[in-house]
């Protein structure tokens, strides 16, 4: 029940260096899927970058 900028929001206080990605990627979603835009190139590396940011990112121990 919760958004994808709710989520994005709470990912990035746990991996503050996946947050910007998240955000951007999570933005590039709404406006697709919600606004009917159609996908381009930069939304695919939004994305992949998101993949990548979270992937490498370290876990804040201090949000709980």
């Amino acid at each position: 029940g919760r958004t994808g900028a709710e989520v994005a929001r709470e990912a990035g206080e746990r991996l503050p260096g996946a947050e910007t990605a998240l955000r951007s990627a999570t933005t590039a979603f709404e406006q697709i899927w919600f606004g009917r835009r159609p996908a381009t190139p930069a939304d695919v590396d939004r994305a992949q970058a998101a993949a990548d940011a979270v992937r490498t990112a370290r876990v804040n121990e201090t949000v709980r």
